[in-house]
């Protein structure tokens, strides 16, 4: 089934999926480090014996063993730590997409343009805080348009002195004002 959509960037926010693709491998390399330990401890009293270059060696068995796995495994646990970072970074997607929407619509909230709407994918995070900023968006876009036709009116009115549709327009305008709580600065 060929997709619409084809991934142009990889790296969303280079800083944010580095860092947790850094942590999730280090979490990853840690986590097999502290099962090797428990496997150390709990198999530290057995001897192992290796055969090696036409040579037997007896040893310790979390010693012989880990030092095998290692020199065994070494390409596996490359790649295999290679696999998790790929998978992270396609993971990371579902919240480093949204994100960057996020600070894209707030730019344009923050040059007073009210026309910002953000569209997510379904499986992206954060769909209901996108769907309350569109919805405040939307609301705050009728209010002020609102409030561009009753200044308009006012305006028509004033200049036809009939004060009393001017008196009406100013309550409605006031109205519509008082729905909003502001921090005053000072």
């Amino acid at each position: 089934m060929a997709r619409g959509y084809k991934r142009r960037n990889y790296f969303i926010n280079q800083e944010l999926q580095g860092k947790m693709i850094f942590w999730v491998f280090l979490l990853s390399i840690l986590g097999v480090a502290f099962f090797t330990l428990i496997f150390g401890l709990l198999s530290s009293e057995h001897l192992t014996i290796s055969y090696t270059d036409q040579q037997f060696r007896v040893g310790a068995t979390p010693s012989v063993l880990i030092k095998e796995l290692f020199q065994a495994n070494w390409l596996f646990i490359i790649l295999g730590g290679g696999v998790i970072s790929v998978l992270m970074l396609f993971v990371s997607h579902a919240f480093a997409g949204p994100l960057y929407r996020f600070e894209t619509v707030f730019k344009g909230l923050r040059q007073r343009d009210l026309n910002q709407h953000i569209h997510l994918r379904t499986k992206d995070v954060g769909r209901s805080l996108a769907n309350d900023i569109n919805e405040f968006s939307s609301l705050f876009s009728a209010d002020v348009k609102s409030l561009q036709d009753l200044s308009a009116l006012l305006e028509k009115n004033l200049r036809q002195d009939q004060l009393d549709d001017a008196r009406q327009a100013m309550g409605k305008i006031d109205e519509i004002l008082s729905r909003y709580k502001l921090k005053i600065e000072g």
